[in-house]
């Protein structure tokens, strides 16, 4: 083996040992678990190259403790929410469980948010969804959709509210047009952490101009967006909305080809990045 490689599995196995010492913390009080959670979470984000984990090092991490890819995602996003151990220590006390405090931050299923309304049912127009299939290449994953919308997305896998995509693995290339209200900002967050965790390739997000000072659009700045100069009419089981929408839209990329996405869609909007 050479030396290089010796000394990347040694560092490896160290610091899955640290994932091993940490698990066997949760497991002492509900104090203590709390914080051990948020170690792990905040020591897993720092793995991170750039803005991504190396490619299958979430299930490596996952498989080393014993634990889920999703309980292992579940710490880092409280990491991501609590950033300080102040902040960590401020949450112990409010909601005083592990269960109450993840509660806080992730919803339990899609399903028990989504209110039956036609607010919901505002599927993209084929002019987007075609630009978007030319930075993306393709789209293997839709976790927001239904069959009908699905007709125009056309992605390999989608997940309908039935199936709770919140709940389900996303991987590969996606497109994400996540349902109105509060559960916008559960669909964002997992997004953007499936793209740090190097589970999700590529995607393009397209979501409200008006939640731009929300807590969980601040995730959004990781990618390029796209501020529409425009307000979209969407449609509805195949029919155009015919009440014009009463705001913009931003479309979010994360993924290797920023400068494809810019020249593609140049032309809905201005293109703005973090610096």
């Amino acid at each position: 083996m050479p030396k290089d490689d010796g000394m990347r599995a040694n560092k490896t196995q160290s610091t899955n040992a640290a994932y091993v010492s940490l698990e066997k913390r949760i497991g002492k009080s509900e104090n203590a678990g709390i914080l051990a959670r948020w170690e792990f979470g905040k020591q897993l984000l720092s793995e991170r190259v750039g803005k991504q984990l190396p490619k299958g090092r979430l299930d490596e991490v996952a498989k080393a403790v014993g634990s889920s890819r999703h309980e292992v995602t579940l710490r880092m996003m409280f990491a991501t929410r609590y950033p300080t151990k102040g902040k960590v220590l401020t949450a112990v006390r409010t909601f005083t469980s592990w269960t109450a405090i993840r509660d806080s931050f992730v919803e339990k299923t899609a399903a028990q948010r989504i209110v039956a309304s036609d607010e919901n049912e505002w599927y993209t127009p084929k002019t987007y969804l075609d630009v978007a299939r030319k930075v993306l290449g393709r789209i293997d994953l839709d976790p927001a959709s239904s069959k009908a919308a699905n007709a125009t997305v056309k992605a390999t896998t989608f997940y309908t509210e039935q199936d709770d995509g919140l709940k389900q693995p996303w991987r590969g290339r996606l497109w994400l047009n996540p349902p109105y209200g509060r559960l916008a900002g559960d669909f964002i967050r997992r997004l953007v952490l499936e793209w740090h965790a190097g589970e999700v390739e590529a995607a393009i997000a397209l979501v409200n101009a008006h939640c731009t000072d929300t807590e969980w659009f601040q995730g959004m700045w990781d990618g390029v967006l796209c501020f529409t100069n425009h307000r979209i009419d969407f449609n509805s089981n195949g029919r155009e909305k015919t009440t014009t929408s009463t705001h913009g839209s931003v479309f979010g990329y994360f993924g290797p080809d920023p400068a494809v996405f810019q020249e593609q869609f140049k032309q809905f909007g201005a293109i703005v990045k973090r610096v």
